[in-house]
């Protein structure tokens, strides 16, 4: 079931008012978007520390979780610095079925005003 098509600003103000006066769907947004930032960071912070516990290694040094489990991987389960290759038809299936997923990374640039920028980094 749908909810909120195509609803105008006076049904909106029709729907909230019969239930709250205080009811705003703006600080509903802002509610949830700080609970989530909240929530993500504890992960990260609680991940840093697990990391770290098992591996004496600071994830904050590594801007993707793809490097960090490389090297990881590299530093504590790799043995002799290689890594064995597939070659044939095995390779060309699984290369066939790799898809890869597109990891982007911003850096917040605080230009000294209220406005905060977004700089893509390559």
């Amino acid at each position: 079931m749908d909810y909120f098509t195509d609803l105008t600003y006076y049904e909106y103000k029709a729907y909230y008012s019969k239930y709250d006066n205080n009811w705003s769907l703006r600080d509903e947004f802002i509610k949830y978007c700080k609970a989530d930032c909240i929530s993500l960071y504890q992960i990260i912070v609680k991940f840093n520390a697990q990391i770290f516990d098992l591996y004496k290694m600071n994830v904050n040094k590594y801007p993707t979780l793809f490097l960090v489990a490389f090297v990881l991987f590299k530093t504590h389960y790799l043995k002799n610095n290689f890594i064995p290759m597939i070659s044939g038809q095995t390779a060309q299936n699984i290369r066939l079925s790799y898809t890869r997923d597109s990891t982007d990374m911003y850096i917040p640039i605080n230009s000294g005003k209220e406005e905060l920028y977004i700089k893509y980094a390559i």
